[in-house]
């Protein structure tokens, strides 16, 4: 079920809501939940029989229900960008395993969502640079690609620029307790903040 929680460091801000859910139930658990179940189980049939994307995409919508209420539904930009029909707030989405979050702003941002594993130190190659990969201290090397990842997910989607490269156009570095990109072709750097929880670590972009 959601739980809305907000990062201590934007607590002051209050610029972003964020939305969580932890996947535990069934299609048809998430299905009964929907005021119209019949009308969602038509939505899903693009889906395929993916199960995951079909349990996420009934979780995001019931998130934003939670929100912002019924009369608000999620369409997206030709580059998949999501936006919301009926409100002016901007919204990011992500998931991972069986965690999504749904985050909503007053202005352009981007959020990530990323479960702690080996897999990003190990695919570290693919999305680093070697002045990146110094940002991996020994001590806690996998979380910290784990971060890195996120980070440069969060900064995609808030730039929406078609054809980005994650390693060798968005170049992280560590700026005390957040972090910062810089673009290939933009002056000004993105400040990216994270916070990490037990499973997974949030990480995403101020809103403009």
């Amino acid at each position: 079920m959601p739980r809305i929680l907000l990062p201590t460091s934007l607590l002051f801000e209050g610029v972003i809501n964020f939305f969580f859910w932890e996947i535990t139930e069934t299609v048809e658990d998430l299905l009964a939940l929907f005021t119209h179940p019949d009308y969602m189980r038509k939505g899903l049939e693009d889906l395929s029989s993916n199960i995951t994307r079909q349990k996420e995409w009934l979780v995001t919508r019931l998130l934003l229900k939670e929100a912002l209420g019924n009369d608000v539904k999620i369409s997206y930009t030709v580059s998949g960008r999501p936006f919301l029909v009926g409100s002016t707030d901007y919204v990011s989405i992500s998931h991972t395993r069986q965690y999504v979050v749904l985050a909503l702003a007053r202005g352009p941002f981007g959020v990530d969502i990323e479960v702690w594993s080996s897999r990003a130190l190990r695919l570290q190659q693919k999305f680093l640079s070697p002045d990146e990969v110094s940002l991996l201290h020994s001590v806690e090397a996998e979380k910290m690609a784990v971060r890195l990842w996120s980070a440069k997910e969060s900064c995609y989607k808030y730039l929406d620029i078609s054809g980005l490269s994650l390693k060798n156009d968005i170049s992280l570095a560590q700026r005390d307790v957040r972090l910062e990109a810089h673009i290939i072709g933009m002056d000004n750097a993105v400040p990216i903040y994270y916070q990490d929880f037990p499973s997974f670590v949030l990480t995403w972009t101020k809103p403009e």
